[in-house]
């Protein structure tokens, strides 16, 4: 069965962190890029499916919502979803999850498939095959709320 919403767990180390001991924005980016690899590959189109044709994915856009940063130490959970496609860019959307269940980040993504050789952008529908898509967005006034809408 395929694994529509994918969830990841990481726990802040003390190299991840800052001077006040709460995590780097830049980790916690490591982190959705991270989860968000490890789903395309479950999903059958991640960057090693896509290296052998000399292609790969692009991050061309990112919106990024932080409510509280995650000390050292705590064990975070990284929730991610492709949610919509277009012809040029694939959208990726992130819930980043305190162990209570707490939302503390949110995040939306646009990628783009990238020709190596030719250093430009292919449609994706030529080289991914249909993936499943959850159409839940997080961004707007629902991001500020705590929750995703569908649209």
């Amino acid at each position: 069965m395929i694994e529509l919403l994918h969830t990841k767990p990481f726990t802040v180390r003390y190299y991840e962190v800052g001077p006040s001991r709460l995590v780097r924005p830049a980790t916690l980016l490591d982190y959705l890029q991270d989860a968000a690899a490890e789903h395309a590959a479950i999903l059958s189109y991640g960057v090693q499916a896509l290296h052998h044709r000399d292609l790969t994915w692009v991050l061309s856009r990112l919106r990024l919502t932080v409510g509280r940063y995650a000390g050292v130490g705590e064990t975070v959970l990284v929730r991610t979803w492709p949610s919509t496609r277009g012809s040029l860019s694939s959208y990726r959307e992130f819930v980043v999850l305190d162990p209570a269940g707490e939302i503390i980040a949110r995040a939306t993504t646009a990628w783009v498939v990238l020709d190596m050789v030719r250093r430009r952008p292919v449609r994706i529908a030529e080289v991914v095959p249909d993936y499943p898509l959850e159409p839940r967005r997080c961004r707007g006034r629902s991001a500020r709320s705590g929750k995703c809408s569908s649209r």
